[in-house]
């Protein structure tokens, strides 16, 4: 007979005793590998549910870039429709200040056709002498002349629209203009735009 600190056989190991014992382990066992699979399905609910957590921070990260982008979207939409009301303000406002000039001599390219141009409506009218005029653009229109005395119109903005009525308002009886030698005509700017 084997002794140990804490257990003592009295009884000889029989296979009867053996077959009790696995028996009875074996019951034991049952309630034991429920609570076992209980926990198991637990923890592979808990997988999931770390899973689903993964999930939910990944999509928290996407909501949050979502939202960055979003406010991003808002901005560029208002900076286009600031852009969209300048461009259309430009876009009327530009004809709007066109002056046509027939009459300006070709050798007015040589020197410098803003020069020319400025001096003009400086001649016609005397109170805008002591101010700057501003032209945004001057350019030649139609097809270039061949020879140095043919005329060619000539397309000018003006930067301010009270400039060009004051102008306008000064040579609404005059046909032409005698100017440097050559006589100039000075009309509002009929493009389809403007009427």
């Amino acid at each position: 007979m084997a002794e140990t600190e804490d257990f003592q056989v009295k009884e000889p190991v029989t296979r009867t005793f053996v077959e009790q014992l696995s028996g009875a382990v074996r019951e034991d066992n049952v309630p034991l590998k429920q609570d076992i699979a209980v926990k198991v399905k637990e923890l592979k609910n808990l997988g999931e549910v770390g899973h689903r957590l993964d999930t939910l921070e990944r999509l928290g990260d996407k909501g949050e870039a979502l939202n960055k982008h979003r406010r991003e979207v808002m901005e560029l939409q208002d900076r286009n429709e600031d852009l969209h009301y300048h461009l259309e303000d430009l876009e009327y406002r530009s004809p709007l200040s066109n002056i046509c000039i027939r009459g300006v001599p070709i050798q007015a390219d040589s020197g410098k056709l803003e020069d020319y141009v400025v001096q003009l409506f400086q001649q016609v009218t005397p109170e805008l002498i002591d101010k700057d005029i501003i032209l945004d653009s001057i350019q030649r229109v139609g097809r270039p002349a061949r020879t140095p005395g043919m005329l060619q119109d000539s397309l000018t903005c003006l930067h301010s629209y009270r400039q060009k009525q004051i102008i306008m308002t000064a040579v609404r009886d005059k046909p032409t203009i005698t100017f440097k030698g050559a006589k100039v005509g000075i009309f509002q700017d009929l493009c389809p735009l403007t009427l």
